[in-house]
């Protein structure tokens, strides 16, 4: 009977120290680690020591986890203890779709639009009444009574585009059609920065939040790193949703910008639901 007693309270420990152990395991902050130490009478004796041990690494782990999550705040442009919370949010939206953006990448640099480096070819010949032009051809082109070689692409260099993102935050869109376009904002702006670093040129971006109003959260020569705050502040606003008053603006800028560069590729994306009112009112 005592022989059966003590397999019972030692089958009874280790259960209790494997539930102790998951708690550990998942508690998210110290609070909680204090209140399950704050209990170590209820720990199995021969157990309270490497419990305690294991609670208080933990509690070492997560200060370290929380330490290196401020500084990655602070690197995103979210300073204060109180942004922690749109932080959480952004890199949600982040993780969602980071694995996508290498192989879009891949997929579209071929086709983006980049700077032609054109090579001519050296003085052939002097024109002379011996010339016999028709003879000449497609070998080369004549200018100021020289003949030349025609010019040939030497070789493809950055790449040359702008692309401004128009997001409707009206009250109708708010949820899951909003977290869709903010992915869509932010894919984009990381897909912009590879391209970047893997062609020696960014892409200018801009991103436009509107509902009655216009909101401009990032210019188009602003760094992504410094506008992500921006980002998701502006992404809580709401209102009604005057699509045109945002296109006529947002078209405005782009067309500006692309006057000061003209060999660029522009495009204007607009993300939206559809119910407005103004100037696009109706079909």
């Amino acid at each position: 009977k005592k022989i059966e007693e003590m397999k019972a309270e030692k089958e009874n420990d280790e259960k209790k120290t494997e539930e102790i152990r998951k708690k550990i395991e998942e508690a998210k902050n110290e609070n909680e680690l204090d209140k399950i130490l704050a209990q170590e009478d209820e720990m199995p004796e021969e157990q309270k020591h490497d419990l305690k041990e294991a609670a208080e690494a933990k509690k070492e782990f997560l200060r370290q986890q929380k330490s290196r999550k401020i500084a990655d705040m602070k690197k995103n442009g979210f300073e204060y203890p109180e942004d922690e919370a749109l932080y959480d949010e952004f890199k949600a939206f982040e993780k969602a779709v980071r694995p996508r953006v290498s192989h879009f990448v891949d997929e579209i640099m071929p086709d983006m639009p980049k700077l032609h480096i054109v090579e001519y070819g050296d003085r052939l010949v002097t024109a002379g009444t011996e010339l016999d032009n028709e003879a000449l051809g497609n070998f080369g082109s004549r200018s100021q009574g020289r003949v030349f070689k025609n010019p040939e692409l030497r070789e493809q260099g950055d790449t040359r585009a702008l692309l401004a993102i128009l997001i409707d935050r009206s009250d109708s869109m708010k949820g899951k059609k909003l977290d869709e376009s903010m992915k869509i904002a932010i894919f984009f702006s990381m897909v912009f920065e590879e391209i970047g670093q893997r062609s020696g040129r960014s892409i200018e971006t801009s991103i436009i939040f509107f509902d009655e109003d216009v909101s401009v959260v990032k210019g188009y020569q602003e760094p992504y790193d410094k506008t992500k705050k921006r980002l998701m502040v502006e992404s809580k606003k709401t209102g009604g949703t005057d699509l045109g008053k945002a296109v006529v603006e947002a078209s405005s800028s782009l067309n500006k910008r692309k006057r000061l560069l003209p060999d660029y590729m522009s495009c204007l994306l607009a993300i939206s639901d559809g119910e407005t009112f103004g100037k696009l009112k109706g079909e």
